[in-house]
């Protein structure tokens, strides 16, 4: 060991060892040197336990890597000594060949095994704690798929038959070979689903039945182990070659009665008549019973079968270029129709009926009820869906670049349309009719009654809203520095400005003042067309709304066809007022007062605020021109 063993290990050996004392003596001289500084014992005390952890790690890392070295040595002398041993063995090169053969014949099984494995989602994993010598030893078998196992299994073992343990590995069995679940199977005009088709496995007392049969006793060896497969939890091995996946066993237990043979030429079972009877034969023969009679026709063009049985029914088919297939059962009625292009299916129960049709291009499915009644029918470009029902009715209707949705009911009436860029809405009942219609940059609301219409439309840069009625129409215009309202009354049933005015007297005697009232409310009532103008103020761009601090004055020009609208503040003055609205109107214009109609009012000190001139926010004023300069 000690020849084997590298000097440098056993230098590094002999310093794990002596790093304990050269630490103690560290340490101690640390302490020395730590307590002549006037350290404290809790001080002294922390530092040494550091130091201790410290060497317990150290001790602790070195320990396995001498183990691990250690390892390495004996698999090393192991080498040694088998290269010894080979040495002293006389060199037979045959001998070696032959095991590189067996090695690689192995090597190749493996990877056979492994790759078959693979295909059934499975991989070996072996047993990792097992050593070299276990290695060489037989494993056990691994838990395979559930219709896989080793053949040779099943020798020098005792059949013994347990039916419950059997129909017991069939329930499980038949869960994992997915009994009950549907998939597509494919038609010649499409493709259907389908529940896969159970193996009948009838259990007797002295053997079992296998499909139609023939009847195999469990003194046959290939009796037994099918039956030892299924008690096992796998499927048949002599099955797995035809259904890879599994398939599932519909059993009948029998295990109480013995299974009778029928021998060729015994008497028959049946009831005889005479050629000529009333009644006809009741035959019970080549696998038919009393209630079921069994028809079959084969011609080298045509092939029918058909089936009866006092609660069911059945025909089918099929030529060269067709296939039919009917069934009836007192409750349900179905007919099935099939050719290379076309698919048909038909169900009729007491309250349903159903029709599907498939082509390659097109698919149709209907379903009636006697509330309800549903049309679908799907192209590769279109698809249509129609549903009605006492109260409704709805058509959907989608291509790749159009949608349409049409609803209605006995009092309404919907219809939405749907386009890359574009989205219509359309509404509409006894006493309304709403249309909406939306693009990227616009956006148009069209609303009718009987009495009222109005319209709206907004683009990003303007809003127009517009409304009817028999007297009156309303037209507002709105852009981000500009307001418009015009209004247009017609001359019906309300009294002209002319005709009011007439009315009432001319002159009024208030306060030993006389007052002109006929003019002063000329001057202040709103002409028939009025445009309305928003003057840019630094508080139109104050997005709080009028309040305590904010008001909004209404200025009507000298004729009263124009009004400017201002948003101000309290604290601002009169003199501000008329500088805004100067800048508006421009040089040239005529001087003017402003006034207030009540309280008749003039404000012409121009360093009086809007506070102070007691003016609240919708204030109307007028402005009236005079001759002074």
């Amino acid at each position: 060991m000690n020849d084997i063993i590298s000097p440098g290990l056993r230098q590094q050996v002999a310093l794990a060892s002596d790093a304990p004392s050269t630490s103690r003596s560290k340490v101690t001289q640390r302490k020395g040197s730590l307590s002549g500084a006037g350290l404290s014992d809790f001080e002294l005390m922390s530092t040494m336990m550091q130091k201790l952890r410290l060497l317990e790690r150290k001790v602790c890392s070195q320990s396995v890597e001498i183990q691990s070295k250690e390892k390495k040595i004996a698999l090393l002398q192991e080498k040694l000594r088998v290269l010894q041993k080979s040495k002293e063995l006389p060199a037979t090169s045959g001998r070696v060949v032959e095991l590189e053969q067996t090695c690689h014949r192995l090597q190749s099984q493996v990877c056979e095994m492994e790759r078959f494995l693979s295909d059934y989602g499975m991989v070996w994993v072996g047993n990792s704690s097992s050593g070299p010598q276990e290695e060489a030893e037989p494993k056990e078998e691994v838990q395979r798929g559930p219709h896989l196992r080793q053949p040779d299994v099943l020798e020098g073992r005792d059949f013994h038959m347990n039916f419950d343990l059997v129909v017991q590995s069939v329930r499980d069995l038949n869960v994992l070979a997915g009994e009950g679940v549907s998939h597509v199977q494919a038609t010649p005009g499409g493709a259907r689903l389908a529940h896969r088709s159970p193996i009948p496995l009838s259990l007797f007392s002295n053997g079992i039945l296998m499909f139609d049969g023939p009847f195999r006793p469990y003194q046959d060896p290939s009796t037994q182990q099918c039956m030892l497969d299924l008690m096992d939890g796998y499927f048949p091995s002599e099955l797995q070659e035809r259904f890879p996946d599994g398939v599932p066993f519909q059993v009948n237990d029998r295990r109480e009665e013995p299974f009778k043979v029928r021998h060729v030429g015994a008497e028959f079972p049946g009831v005889g008549k005479a050629v000529g009877g009333a009644t006809e034969c009741s035959l019970n023969s080549n696998g038919h019973t009393p209630g079921k009679a069994v028809h079959e026709e084969r011609t080298p063009g045509k092939a029918v079968h058909e089936e009866r049985t006092p609660g069911k029914a059945v025909h089918e088919e099929r030529t060269p270029g067709k296939a039919v297939h009917e069934e009836r059962t007192p409750g349900k009625a179905v007919h099935e129709e099939r050719t290379p292009g076309k698919a048909v299916h038909e169900e009729r129960t007491p309250g349903k009926a159903v029709h599907e049709e498939r082509t390659p291009g097109k698919a149709v499915h209907e379903e009636r009820t006697p509330g309800k009644a549903v049309h679908e029918e799907r192209t590769p470009g279109k698809a249509v869906h129609e549903e009605r029902t006492p109260g409704k009715a709805v058509h959907e209707e989608r291509t790749p670049g159009k949608a349409v949705h049409e609803e209605r009911t006995p009092g309404k009436a919907v219809h939405e349309e749907r386009t890359p860029g574009k989205a219509v809405h359309e509404e509409r009942t006894p006493g309304k009719a709403v249309h909406e219609e939306r693009t990227p940059g616009k956006a148009v609301h069209e609303e009718r009654t009987p009495g009222k219409a109005v319209h709206e439309e907004r683009t990003p840069g303007k809003a127009v809203h517009e409304e009817r009625t028999p007297g009156k129409a309303v037209h507002e215009e709105r852009t981000p520095g500009k307001a418009v309202r015009k209004t247009h009354q017609a001359a019906g049933g309300k009294l002209s400005m002319e005709q009011f005015l007439n009315k009432l007297p001319k002159m009024v005697i208030k306060a030993g003042k006389v007052i002109d009232i006929r003019n002063s409310l000329k001057m202040g009532m709103q002409s028939p067309a009025c445009t309305s103008t928003v003057i840019d103020t630094p508080a139109l761009h104050n997005l709080r709304s009028p309040g305590d601090d904010i008001i909004e004055l209404k200025v009507r020009a000298e004729d009263g066809r124009s009004c400017f609208i201002l948003r101000m503040l309290l604290s601002e003055t009169v003199g501000q007022l008329r500088q805004y609205l100067d800048a508006h109107r421009g040089p040239g214009t005529m001087t003017y007062h402003i006034i207030s109609t009540f309280p008749l009012r003039r404000y012409d000190d121009i360093s009086q605020t809007l506070h102070a001139c007691g003016l609240m926010s919708n204030a109307n004023l007028l402005l009236r021109p005079h001759p002074d300069p």
